[in-house]
């Protein structure tokens, strides 16, 4: 018995001890260093995670030139600039406008972002970056935190906790990089997520995410201080329109039978909304708010409603609650950003809410689609305003320099950066048309007709944005032509095809091959009655 335990433990003690020798494995921490492919630089690696977009920052140089100030900025997808990366990202357009702003100083700006990581990497990624002589950090976090696999590690501590303890051997470090298998044992949610409302609200879960993530903030501001290094922590802007709640779930102690009225109450509203019948809407609205007023939901929907019905004031104050009552965000709401502004007033960090500034770029104070292009994630020009506010802010600290010695007068517009940064208009509203195309999808697959049409008013939106800044941009026509044609508004449809086929004439049969594996394009026009003949869209012939 004594053979059988200690010979497998010893031979297990051997390998671990060939693999550290060999330097077979990867460091046992949540992120890595390595060197860059240009010689004198390095990038950060965050390890553990599987998914499409690279894990890991866009290499930078090793040492800071003598005298330079150098600023580090952190942060998530929406801070790398997806899915407008590498061409268009905020630190793109800061490392640019600062040059132009401070030419008597040279300002190195540091780009140490990674898509689809939360507090847990972005303190490990700020530990690795104090020992490149950083003078301030930049942080822009929180949308990530209540992504499926990071409340799952708080949900399960017990679990991560031994997983940790696991990965701290050398040699299962090496099998699971040989396995390609992920730290995470869970997906990431869709972009297109369904709007719906839930029956498992979080709970005390929601509480240990929100109390990790201010302690990770917290340690981060601490041991950046400690070194010297200044901190500005961000709110991040946010979609209050266009964007339903992602964890939408009952306030109220309720049976199922009066859970399902609910659901078909505002199922039944927002229909009532698509089709223009906004008393029968008001009406579902009332009748479900009677039942429990707190869903986030039904308050977007209420938001959206009044909207629709050119009240500003009232859809602002409604989005901004529905935004607060959500149970699992992807956008910063109160309660994420509380914490964070509470961390920087403890610690002596600098607060900037972006947000809030955000609000004064949009007409009626509601963040939408012109800024930002889905939940969280900025538009081009989005990224251009972002940069805007963080540079005046920097003046009004005086960081680096003192205000008086800010060059404002020699800032350049959006469109000169724009020309600087070798970005065309058609590539900065490329996501466009392709979060628009996928609406279209996500509709023509979703049975529920809530939610069918919330996905048909999105593609809508998207192409919208794309003709307000290209007017002839065909494909982004024949986008909105497939959700008219869906909507059963056919004649504004086939002006739409018409249109397009005026400005490109190839451009219908090349959508509808590339759209062929999904069905969706010959689905619309037989529901509509239509047909393509000879490259044109128009009304089916015979029976």
């Amino acid at each position: 018995m004594f053979l059988a335990i200690a010979a497998p433990l010893l031979a297990l003690c051997i390998a671990e001890v060939i693999v550290r020798v060999a330097g077979l494995a990867m460091p046992a921490g949540l992120v890595v260093v390595r060197p860059g492919e240009q010689p004198g630089t390095v990038s950060v690696h965050a390890l553990g995670i599987q998914a499409e977009t690279p894990r890991a920052t866009p290499p930078f140089p090793a040492r800071k030139n003598p005298g330079a100030y150098r600023i580090v900025f952190f942060g998530e997808s929406a801070a790398a600039g997806f899915p407008y990366l590498p061409k268009s990202t905020p630190v793109r357009w800061l490392r640019l406008r600062i040059q132009k702003l401070l030419p008597q100083r040279e300002v190195e700006v540091i780009d140490a972002t990674i898509s689809g990581i939360n507090s847990d990497w972005i303190v490990a990624v700020a530990r690795e970056m104090l020992a490149y002589e950083p003078d301030l950090f930049i942080v822009y976090p929180g949308n990530n935190e209540f992504l499926d696999p990071y409340v799952e590690r708080r949900a399960n501590s017990n679990r991560v906790a031994l997983r940790e303890f696991i990965r701290r051997s050398a040699f299962v470090r090496m099998l699971h990089d040989w396995s390609k298998s992920s730290a995470i044992d869970a997906q990431f949610s869709p972009p297109l997520y369904p709007a719906g409302i839930d029956d498992a609200p979080l709970g005390e879960t929601r509480d240990r995410v929100l109390d990790a993530f201010a302690d990770n903030m917290d340690t981060l501001a601490r041991e950046a201080q400690s070194a010297g290094v200044k901190v500005m922590f961000v709110r991040p802007a946010v979609a209050l329109r266009g964007w339903s709640p992602r964890g939408s779930v009952f306030t109220r102690v309720l049976d199922s039978a009066t859970k399902d009225r609910m659901r078909t109450l505002v199922n039944g509203g927002t229909v009532a909304m698509r089709d223009d019948d906004y008393v029968e809407a008001a009406d579902q609205f009332t009748q479900a708010a009677a039942i429990d007023p707190n869903v986030a939901l039904l308050v977007f929907r209420q938001a959206e409603l009044a909207e629709k019905q050119g009240d500003a004031a009232l859809a602002y104050s409604l989005y901004r609650r529905a935004l607060d009552l959500d149970d699992r965000p992807n956008r910063v709401g109160l309660s994420v950003a509380s914490r964070l502004q509470a961390v920087a007033e403890r610690d002596g960090a600098y607060w900037f809410d972006s947000h809030e500034a955000f609000e004064k770029y949009s007409k009626d104070g509601i963040v939408g689609s012109d800024l930002v292009i889905d939940h969280c994630h900025l538009s081009v020009e989005g990224q251009y305003r972002l940069s805007t506010e963080l540079l005046l802010k920097l003046s009004q600290i005086d960081l680096p320099v003192p205000m008086n010695d800010w060059k404002f007068d020699l800032d350049l517009s959006y469109t000169a950066c724009l020309d600087e940064l070798g970005i065309e208009l058609v590539t900065a509203l490329l996501p466009e048309l392709q979060i628009g195309f996928a609406a279209v999808v996500a509709a023509m697959n979703e049975p529920n007709a809530e939610q069918r049409l919330e996905h048909l008013a999105r593609a809508r939106d998207r192409f919208d944005t794309v003709l307000r800044n290209i007017p002839n941009q065909a494909r982004a026509m024949i986008g909105r032509g497939l959700v008219r044609a869906a909507r059963g508004d056919v004649e504004n449809a086939l002006r739409d095809f018409d249109q397009a086929v005026a400005v490109e004439p190839g451009a219908v049969r090349e959508l509808q091959e590339s759209l062929a594996r999904f069905g969706v394009f010959q689905t619309i026009l037989d529901g509509a009655g239509l047909e393509v003949v000879d490259g044109k869209v128009t009304r089916r012939r015979g029976p």
